[in-house]
């Protein structure tokens, strides 16, 4: 079909200038449905046409994503191009608007006069939403304004609003052009030369080093002049001129910068949260002007959006020229999205399983899962990162983007083992909307996130287990969601990483912190750099986890404070000695009342505790509730067969429909106003100052470390960052919490009589 137009009248821009007409140029392909709901409208970029199937080919045909047979195709010629719709030079604009002097169209009048070709077919409803760059800023702006009316939301190498980046790249093209006299004297034909400028400034930001580098390198090392790369600048400034309005593209520039979600909303974050549709968000890793991020950032903060990067060098041209790849993944996206697979998953009895990361526990899991012919599973798909690194299987197992994974129908459950708990992020929130069940290891994500995927697991109806991400082989979460279901937990004391539990052990044999260490990182129980064990981050993470579990407290980590064991000296490896007991690091929690306290710090840990004897890397918990009273947990929290033994089990347990319930929910809320009794330790008395004791019992000092005992406020203690202060260090002397400070006065009071 032909392109077409539709006119009409006083068309008022957003800056309030009137437009007495205003034509739009559109074409269409294909024939629409008697429901109406086969609808992609296409949003174009800068200097793109209506003609879909000229400049997007090979997304275009039977069998493709813009199939003329299937869906009816419309796509616009957005308001100020020069290619049937009003623009710099058209015709219809007055004198006064013509050319350079042309009014600001934004986004929001694009988006106004795609609405009035929408009118004009009689479509109320688009399935698919489709555009790249500014194509996809066009798209965005629709689907925060109208979002009832998008379905199905694509966007490539776009963003919420123009970059510092990209304008400054805009503004040079501009400065460009003004610097042509027929361009500044506003002549009908003018500004050619500029123009032609423009577009080598342009075409910087659109390719990579490495494709100039590899495609204009000159044949004889004598060029001096006439280089390949200066005369393909020339070609391809000719070749827009010949095409395109020097005057439409200067203001089409301006379109772009003015583009910014966030005007006139609260911010660009919470006008995201407006868009309905099911959203893919497209990046290209070599992007220069539409980076990665900004589309990180789009599926971050869109309520059912998942990102998709694609490997490319071709820069923000790929998402022309990678179009064969980006059609096979938006045509899978959209053919899974339409599909109801979210009620099967949930109950797996077969588990076809795309596993992420194959390290040290991705090969465990790998290793026993061959090993377990009761469970029906099997791995189809390994996404990994680095293509070039040796590995175990061959290499037609690994696959390096996530799409494989995610965007594979056969696939029902996502495995994720990695160790980036941003990525994993978006790989476990993305599998979750596209209706897969998750099972994860990552400490930190979950606790970052939990409340968040909780919801996306039960919106989408599927399941999300981590039992790996605490204490490995321990099934502690399983036990606290089903044992204890029927009673009261009224707290833990946890030792949830192995790295410090193995240096507690070794101090604790003679050997000075630094000793102890270098031996753990020798036998691998600890990293390179062991900040997040040693300064008890990670304890602190699994301790998020278990109390959404036992006591139904959903708390950020930033705000449960963690204390580890960096600085801990013989001086006070004797101090614990002395008292018949050892230090030990616990993740710690208890119930207080309606009040929930929980924290990361060492303990001085009585020979009468069942966590007295866990020594080396091996973790424990020890439960208290009010029926069953002590239980006691023990077991490797850590190492690849251990941690795989318990993904492993989320696995068979997906197979008998099994969730979460969350069931042990309450009015209790988290709280760091209370009192607790310590032992603090100091260069020398006068540094022992530094904390405000509410009430000490014991100063005493020698010629290595100044200590005292006491009571203190918790929220006094948690403003000091001991994990840098070596001269500092405390250790928790009593499980006797107090939430009042009369209440530590009376049992002072008790224990004088």
């Amino acid at each position: 079909m032909s392109i077409k137009q539709i006119h009409t009248e006083n068309f008022k821009l957003e800056s309030g200038i009137v437009l007495p007409q205003v034509n739009v140029a559109f074409r269409t392909y294909g024939q629409v449905n008697a429901e109406k709901s086969n609808v992609i409208w296409v949003c174009h970029a800068l200097t793109a046409s209506a003609e879909v199937h000229d400049w997007w080919p090979e997304m275009f045909g039977p069998g493709r994503l813009l199939d003329p047979d299937k869906y009816f195709i419309v796509c616009p010629n957005f308001l100020g191009s020069c290619y049937g719709t009003t623009g710099a030079s058209s015709a219809e604009v007055p004198e006064e608007f013509q050319r350079k002097n042309f009014p600001l169209i934004t986004i929001k009048d694009m988006v106004k006069a795609h609405r009035l070709v929408a009118k004009h077919l009689n479509l109320q409803t688009i399935h698919l939403l489709i555009g790249a760059s500014l194509g996809g800023q066009q798209a965005l702006q629709w689907a925060v304004e109208f979002p009832m009316e998008i379905q199905h939301l694509c966007v490539l190498a776009t963003n919420a609003f123009h970059s510092p980046w990209g304008i400054a790249f805009n503004a040079s093209q501009r400065l460009a052009m003004e610097a042509d006299q027929s361009f500044r004297k506003n002549l009908t034909g003018g500004g050619k030369a500029g123009l032609k400028a423009a577009r080598s400034i342009a075409l910087l930001s659109y390719r990579t080093s490495d494709i100039y580098n590899s495609t204009q390198i000159e044949k004889s090392s004598d060029t001096v002049q006439n280089f390949s790369a200066e005369s393909y600048q020339h070609y391809q400034g000719e070749k827009l001129v010949k095409r395109f309005c020097p005057f439409a593209y200067y203001a089409i520039t301006k379109s772009m910068d003015s583009h910014n979600l966030g005007r006139g909303n609260v911010s660009v974050e919470e006008v995201l949260k407006k868009i309905e549709a099911k959203t893919l968000c497209i990046g290209l890793c070599s992007d220069r002007l539409f980076q990665p991020e900004e589309q990180q950032f789009l599926a971050k903060h869109i309520p059912n959006a998942q990102y998709l990067e694609i490997d490319s060098i071709y820069g923000h041209d790929g998402f022309l020229v990678e179009a064969e790849q980006i059609n096979s993944k938006v045509f899978e996206w959209l053919k899974y999205s339409n599909s109801n697979l979210k009620t099967a998953n949930k109950m797996t009895k077969t588990s076809t399983i795309g596993l992420f990361g194959y390290g040290c526990v991705g090969q465990g899991f790998y290793k026993i899962l061959q090993q377990s012919p009761n469970i029906n599973a099997s791995i189809t798909k390994i996404v990994v990162k680095d293509k070039y690194k040796s590995r175990d299987l061959p290499v037609q197992h690994f696959y390096y983007q996530s799409s494989d994974i995610l965007l594979d129908n056969d696939i029902n459950t996502v495995v994720e083992l990695i160790d980036d708990a941003d990525a994993a992020y978006d790989i476990v929130k993305s599998a979750l909307k596209l209706g897969k069940n998750v099972v994860s290891a990552n400490k930190k994500l979950i606790a970052e996130h939990l409340d968040e995927l909780i919801e996306l697991a039960k919106e989408h109806q599927v399941a999300f287990l981590y039992e790996a991400s605490v204490c490995a082989s321990i099934p502690i979460i399983r036990n606290i969601e089903d044992y204890f279901k029927s009673d009261h937990i009224e707290g833990f004391q946890g030792i949830c990483n192995g790295t410090t539990n193995y240096i507690l052990s070794r101090t604790a044999q003679g050997l000075t912190y630094d000793k102890a260490l270098l031996e753990a990182q020798d036998l691998g129980f600890a990293e390179s750099d062991p900040t997040l064990d040693v300064d008890g981050f990670d304890a602190k993470y699994k301790l998020a986890i278990l109390l959404k579990h036992a006591f139904g407290v959903g708390v950020k980590p930033q705000d449960v404070f963690n204390c580890g064991i960096r600085h801990i000296a013989p001086a006070h490896v004797n101090f614990a000695n002395n008292r018949d007991s050892k230090l030990k690091l616990y993740s710690y929690a208890k119930q207080i009342e309606d009040k929930v306290i929980g924290f990361v710090a060492p303990f001085v840990v009585p020979k009468t505790h069942s966590n007295y004897n866990v020594e080396n890397e091996f973790n424990a918990v020890n439960v208290n509730a009010e029926f069953a009273h002590e239980q006691f947990f023990q077991g490797r929290g850590a190492g690849s067969i251990p941690t795989a033994s318990a993904v492993l089990s989320d696995i068979q347990a997906l197979q008998t429909g099994y969730t979460y319930s969350y069931s042990l929910v309450n009015d209790n809320s988290f709280t760091n106003d209370f009192y607790l009794k310590i032992a603090l330790s100091a260069k020398d008395e006068n540094s022992l100052d530094e904390l405000e004791f509410v009430l000490t019992e014991n100063v005493t000092v020698d010629d290595k470390k100044a200590f005292k005992t006491g009571w203190v406020h918790f929220k006094n203690l948690i403003k000091i960052d001991f994990n840098t202060r070596d001269d500092l260090f405390f250790a928790v002397i009593s499980e006797d919490f107090k939430l009042c400070l009369s209440d530590v006065e009376h049992a002072s009071e008790k224990t004088l009589v």
